[in-house]
């Protein structure tokens, strides 16, 4: 694998790490654009987008870990105009980089939690854009959903231990909080799922292939046979794929968790690489 600084955008104030392939046509590839999981630098929650990187590189693609304008060694954009998307602008910039140095023109968005959020808008609006890696993104609780959780707890030993610990640890502080992490504590969710599930229909019909990853640590989320409660539409395995990691938390902080979640992406990329006619076939 090759990697290089790329310095881009308004005064070169973007930052991202360009990895490479040693060989191949560059220019016949998608490259991947993996953007920041909230407020985490370039390299991913434990090294993640890393690890993304160097097995992109390793089956002949390139990729570019991109710290969006104040996060990471990327500068707080200046130029931002009132109604611009910040990401967005970005991601444009980084994109005529990656022409620039690749010349390809066709890209991949892969991104977690916060990331999936600004990968989903950005495709929406980017003719350039073909496929998108969603990793806990946008997410509705649904009432199938509802029904899994209070089965859960019924049924768990672990719930009711945890709730009584809780309760416990409540007596000692003189006040008690059963709330849960939501997904609102990721992302701000400024749209129903009627819309969203408008803008995966849009993207499908662009011809995008989809990939989307729900960790159980993603508390919105509780099974497969979601997607389709939240949306109305039924995955597939031509250009739809989505996959329920039970047992995985939100960050994938074990070795054995970022070493399935990157080969499963690996997969799809050989899979999506075929269904685009590219001479990886």
């Amino acid at each position: 694998m090759m990697q290089q600084v790329l310095r881009f955008g308004p005064n070169e104030s973007l930052t991202g790490i360009l990895s490479q392939p040693v060989q191949g046509n560059l220019s016949e590839l998608p490259a991947a654009v993996i953007l920041n999981a909230g407020v985490v630098h370039r390299s991913g929650p434990f090294r993640l987008h890393l690890d993304l990187a160097e097995q992109l590189a390793e089956n002949g693609f390139s990729s570019l870990r991109l710290d969006l304008s104040g996060l990471g060694d990327s500068a707080t954009r200046t130029n931002l105009e009132s109604g611009e998307d910040r990401a967005q602008l970005d991601v444009q910039d980084a994109f005529a980089a990656l022409t620039a140095s690749l010349g390809t023109n066709r890209f991949v968005l892969l991104g977690l939690c916060s990331g999936a959020y600004n990968a989903h808008n950005i495709a929406l609006e980017d003719p350039r854009v073909v496929g998108n890696v969603f990793m806990d993104g946008l997410v509705f609780p649904t009432a199938g959903h509802r029904r899994r959780v209070a089965v859960h707890r019924l049924t768990s030993p672990r719930f009711w231990r945890n709730a009584a610990l809780r309760r416990i640890r409540a007596a000692e502080i003189g006040k008690f909080d059963d709330s849960a992490p939501s997904a609102a504590e990721f992302f701000e969710l400024d749209k129903p799922a009627e819309v969203v599930a408008e803008e995966i229909t849009q993207m499908l019909d662009q011809g995008q292939q989809l990939l989307y990853l729900y960790t159980q640590g993603c508390e919105e989320f509780s099974s497969k046979c979601q997607f389709e409660e939240m949306f109305g539409i039924e995955p597939n395995a031509e250009n739809l794929q989505v996959e329920y990691l039970q047992n995985f938390e939100h960050t994938f902080p074990l070795v054995y968790q970022r070493k399935f979640v990157v080969e499963r992406i690996m997969e799809w990329f050989e899979r999506f690489s075929c269904a685009q006619s590219l001479e990886s076939c």
